[in-house]
């Protein structure tokens, strides 16, 4: 026996006269160690203490138990190595043991904070009931896999991904369940990454979509706010479009969980107005995207923050909508998450303005098209009227006529075209006349009066004309346009009137009133220049008599044969 251990077994032995169980290293013979158990006791032979003992060699228990211990020391030194969690967990879900990549985790500075306590308090309540099921499908000797999210004591949110197994003992029975675990939080955030882009891809498809069949703008509106939210796995989206008198902006169009935030909203685009510094009047006023990545926390959101908590949104944008080169309104999409609005979104969201502010561009252009082509209709028919319409270039030649020019001219328009107006002068005008026109056509742009002109067959006739000019954008003329009329019956009639005033009807001689117009006239020129004039008076001889014996019928020829004598003289 070992020395020591001798001494330390004599003393052992002494103070209690036995001694059970003592271990102990033993050299044999042949000078090998190996380890016994020795059993001994004092008694009495024949009046002489004696020690009576027994040994037991148990060398290759210790060895078996040495191995044992550097096993276990190695597979603990391995799972407390290992970077996935390692944990074994009671039926009731209490955490027996868990190596340190666990404890880091779920944020535990030490064993204790985990160790003994109740898993699912960790776990978000949505997985709660899974994560039990998982537990007792283990305890019924069966493997398990689930995916679940996590706030740990430091309150950090963690996806995590745990494979169970039973734990069983030497007799075979389930003692707790094994699980490894790994942290798949990035995983599952580039996954959602994806998923929000090809949820962004599916909600643009739908958008052009839209806009190829949609007629209209509000249409187009419901349309995109619906895509945004059904495909684009937006929570609510809408648009907002300006009253450039209020400066406000009014929505038009809404679709998804929390439209009611809209109702009486004030959001205005003027910078010196409270509600003018949110995202929407931001975007329209500086004409930029704006995005918030967290809804919650954002400075610039602090007016509206209360009321749009309530509704779950984690981020919002705001992109600007143009109409023809012009900021008109703002699309508005709210996220459920935050850090929603990466590069890649970003791109995709301004391409998907990019196209709406196209389709306002056209519908516009439509709308003008249509009352371009209306007027068009409203003028082709204003242009077959009664009145004649020439239409010249700047040069003057004529370009177009319609069918009141051909009817009163006897000219077809083929006749015409390409011609010179000149080749209708009657040559009643000098050229005078013509510069006194030009040049008031060329001064401001109009010019009206009364033209003799002459038909194809020659006769001569008086019109009505007036002359406007056509500017283009510049300001320069680029088409003038005639109208006129037939004025031959007004002329006739005017001079019929004419005659009826100033000649008398029986004799067509000049009246009374014609003579003291003449003479009136006659009087102010003698009076003007220093001249004199004179005066006759006819008598017809026996006047009296006539009508006396003959009646009017001899009145009125005598009247009449008279009259012809002076207007023949």
């Amino acid at each position: 026996m070992n020395p020591d251990d001798r001494q330390r077994f004599v003393r052992e032995l002494q103070a209690r006269g036995f001694y059970d169980n003592f271990e102990a290293q033993f050299r044999k013979k042949d000078g090998s160690q190996h380890t016994g158990i020795l059993s001994a006791g004092i008694t009495t032979i024949m009046g002489v203490p004696h020690i009576v003992s027994t040994t037991r060699d148990i060398t290759e228990r210790k060895q078996m138990e040495l191995r044992l211990a550097e096993s276990e020391l190695q597979l603990r030194t391995i799972i407390e190595a290992e970077p996935e969690c390692v944990k074994l967990m009671s039926e009731d879900g209490t955490v027996l043991q868990m190596n340190r990549a666990g404890l880091q985790m779920l944020g535990a500075d030490t064993p204790e904070q985990v160790v003994g306590n109740k898993a699912l308090g960790l776990i978000l309540p949505q997985y709660r009931q899974a994560f039990t099921e998982l537990l007792r499908r283990v305890f019924q000797g069966e493997s398990g896999h689930l995916e679940f999210e996590v706030v740990g004591l430091q309150g950090v949110h963690r996806w995590l991904e745990t494979y169970e197994v039973p734990m069983r003992d030497a007799q075979g029975r389930i003692t707790a369940m094994l699980g490894i675990t790994r942290d798949v939080t990035e995983r599952k955030s580039s996954e959602a990454k994806i998923q929000r882009l090809m949820n962004l891809y599916a909600a643009l498809n739908q958008c052009n979509q839209a806009i190829m069949h949609c007629t209209g703008e509000d249409e187009l509106f419901n349309q995109v706010c619906r895509d945004a939210v059904q495909f684009g796995g937006m929570k609510m989206a809408w648009v907002g479009l300006v009253d450039r008198d209020s400066k406000r902006v009014d929505p038009v169009a809404a679709f998804g969980s929390g439209t009611e935030y809209l109702e009486g909203i004030r959001i205005s685009v003027d910078a010196g107005d409270p509600s003018g510094h949110g995202t929407t009047g931001t975007a329209i006023r500086e004409d930029r995207p704006v995005w918030i990545q967290d809804y919650q926390n954002d400075p610039r959101l602090t007016p509206w923050r209360e009321r749009g908590a309530q509704y779950g949104w984690a981020g919002v944008a705001a992109l600007p909508l143009h109409r023809s080169g012009r900021v008109a309104g703002a699309l508005m999409l709210y996220s459920a998450v935050t850090d929603a609005f990466d590069e890649a979104a970003r791109n995709l969201l301004e391409g998907m303005a990019t196209d709406i502010s196209y389709a306002l561009t056209n519908f516009t252009l439509l709308a003008e098209r249509r009352r371009d082509e209306e007027a068009l209709r409203i003028a082709a028919v204003t242009f077959e009227t009664q009145e004649a319409i020439m239409i010249t270039d700047p040069r003057g030649m004529i370009l177009r006529v319609n069918q009141a020019f051909q009817e009163i001219t006897g000219y077809s328009a083929e006749e015409v075209i390409g011609n010179d107006p000149s080749i209708l002068h009657s040559g009643k005008h000098d050229e005078d006349f013509y510069r006194d026109m030009w040049a008031a056509l060329l001064g401001s742009g109009r010019w009206s009066g009364e033209v003799w002109d002459k038909r194809k067959n020659g006769d001569i006739f008086p019109k009505a004309m007036t002359i406007t000019a056509v500017y283009g954008d510049r300001q320069q003329v680029t088409h003038y346009v005639a109208v006129f009329r037939d004025i031959s019956n007004r002329k006739k009639s005017e001079q019929e009137i004419h005659q009826l005033a100033f000649y008398d009807a029986l004799t067509k001689l000049p009246n009374r009133r014609l003579l003291m117009d003449r003479l009136q006239h006659a009087m102010s020129a003698s009076a003007r220049h220093g001249k004199h004039g004179a005066l006759l008076f006819l008598d017809l001889d026996n006047f009296k008599n006539i009508n006396d014996t003959q009646g009017q019928v001899a009145i009125a020829r005598a009247c009449h044969s008279a009259s012809g004598r002076f207007l023949s003289a």
